[in-house]
């Protein structure tokens, strides 16, 4: 084989090694940053809970609304 093509071929390959490493990063980073997004939507929605839990039972203890079982079940219509 000729030195000169087996160079280019050297070369060609080493070119589409370094093609393949870089979508490699390209689509781990894409990962990453998806994964890092959900992340913070997940923490932030349960920073939105806990505030709404804490309001709520803020609210109830400045008046409480306690109903017995049995009222439940007549205001849901569960009684027969």
């Amino acid at each position: 084989m000729d030195d000169s093509l087996f160079d280019g071929l050297i070369k060609s390959l080493k070119e589409v090694k370094g093609h393949v490493e870089g979508k490699k990063k390209l689509k781990t980073t894409k990962v990453n940053s998806v994964e890092k997004t959900n992340c913070i939507s997940k923490k932030n929605e349960d920073e939105i809970d806990l505030d709404l839990y804490n309001q709520a039972m803020k609210e109830n203890k400045e008046n409480p609304q306690d109903i017995s079982y049995d009222e439940m079940m007549t205001e849901l219509d569960f009684n027969e």
